[in-house]
């Protein structure tokens, strides 16, 4: 009886795992920290156009297209090329321009942005921020959220997702000129910032300061503002 139970349950984890003559394999987006599902965020990346809505900015994000390697949501993604060759300083942008401050003030923000194995470790971690800056009225005031760590992957998965939030409210002046009488490390509320001005915004990510060299891919995908 014993004999006949086992050979019952060998059957059944043969006829899951194999289907046509060929192994299943556990889908990696759960592996990689995917949602999965339809993308119904503010910019899924589902095609080209949603891409060229954004641009990039800093010198370190030198090109970016559309990919169905990869998704958060939905089918596809961003897919960005990064050359980090200046630890403390190297910073990406995936950038908005000319949008009006209202799009985006009191709401919060959240990307996924798909980091590889081996770009870093937990002691040398990458980072991202969020990020806008003040563009019609001239005196280019620069508001960011706080620098958050990225996390790598473990084990033997290529890499995995991380999310990254902000309440845009909460996000800080940090290079006023003072010409506009707007104070350093005070909000755009406590600033009193005309919310109809346009701005450019977006999500930067840098190295650290002991971070070590990455010339190859990241992926962003599924931005939402809400």
């Amino acid at each position: 009886m014993k004999k006949m139970i086992f050979l019952a349950s060998a059957l059944i984890a043969i006829m899951v795992i194999v289907s046509c003559g060929k192994l299943k394999q556990f889908p990696v987006g759960p592996l990689e920290l995917a949602a999965g599902g339809p993308d119904d965020s503010t910019y899924p990346f589902e095609s080209q156009a949603d891409v060229n809505m954004f641009a990039l900015n800093g010198g370190y994000f030198t090109s970016m297209a559309y990919s169905t390697e990869r998704a958060y949501e939905g089918s596809g993604c961003a897919k960005i090329y990064c050359n980090f060759t200046a630890p403390n300083s190297a910073q990406g942008r995936l950038i908005m321009t000319n949008v009006a401050l209202s799009t985006i003030a009191g709401k919060t923000i959240t990307a996924h942005v798909w980091i590889p194995a081996g770009m870093f470790t937990t002691d040398n971690p990458y980072g991202a921020f969020f990020y806008f800056q003040l563009g019609s009225s001239g005196n280019n005031d620069w508001y960011q959220s706080t620098w958050g760590n990225l996390n790598p992957p473990s084990g033997t998965v290529a890499g995995i997702w991380n999310t990254i939030t902000v309440n845009v409210d909460d996000m800080l002046l940090v290079n006023g000129n003072g010409s506009a009488g707007h104070i350093n490390s005070d909000t755009l509320v406590q600033n009193n910032l005309d919310t109809t001005q346009a701005v450019t915004w977006g999500v930067v990510v840098g190295q650290g300061g002991s971070s070590p060299d990455y010339n190859g891919y990241i992926y962003v995908d599924s931005i939402n503002v809400q």
